[in-house]
């Protein structure tokens, strides 16, 4: 049961199983194992849990429903379709990319910033 929901997390964000457990440093022969059905040790569940923003009980298949806030908006806020875009384009970045990405934004608003004046 952990495997098809981590498999699926993982196509979620459009990265594979192996791929995201090297971002964890997770190694692939573990990935492996799980495939087999054995279950991850609570240490790298909590990890990857973090990591997809879900709670352990629904990687083990004890909660039917996604937990955390599922809904298009953060912290109350309503998103538009094109931040909704900018989220799943995120979400398939590594820590590197998303750094780069938010660098070129601030640039960008820098320099719309610099031209109002």
């Amino acid at each position: 049961m952990f495997f098809e929901t981590y498999n699926q997390l993982c196509k979620n964000i459009g990265k594979s199983a192996n791929k995201v457990a090297k971002e964890l440093s997770i190694a692939s022969g573990t990935v492996s194992e799980w495939k087999k059905g054995r279950a991850p040790q609570n240490s790298t569940l909590l990890k990857i849990a973090q990591y997809f923003n879900v709670s352990v009980e629904y990687l083990l298949g004890n909660e039917q429903k996604n937990t955390p806030n599922t809904e298009t908006s953060v912290e109350g806020i309503d998103l538009t379709q094109s931040e909704e875009e900018i989220i799943k384009l995120l979400r398939k970045m590594d820590k590197e990319q998303i750094i780069q990405a938010i660098l070129a934004l601030q640039k960008i608003i820098s320099d719309q910033n610099g031209m109002k004046e």
